[in-house]
């Protein structure tokens, strides 16, 4: 399914949490379904540091 902005799944979170589903080791299991740091983070000077996302990363899940 697409969109008129673009080819992006209508729904998706309802594919995410079939895909969760899926997972069956307990510590990744636990990890909040946060997504792709590009899905959350719109600054390209962080998208080239990878201890920024890092640490961007870490912070979420103190959350």
């Amino acid at each position: 399914m697409t969109t008129s902005g673009g080819p992006f799944i209508s729904d998706a979170e309802r594919f995410a949490q079939a895909l969760a589903r899926t997972v069956s080791d307990p510590e990744l299991r636990a990890l909040p379904l946060a997504g792709g740091v590009d899905q959350w983070a719109d600054n390209t000077d962080l998208l080239g540091q990878p201890r920024a996302i890092r640490a961007a990363v870490d912070a979420l899940g103190e959350t």
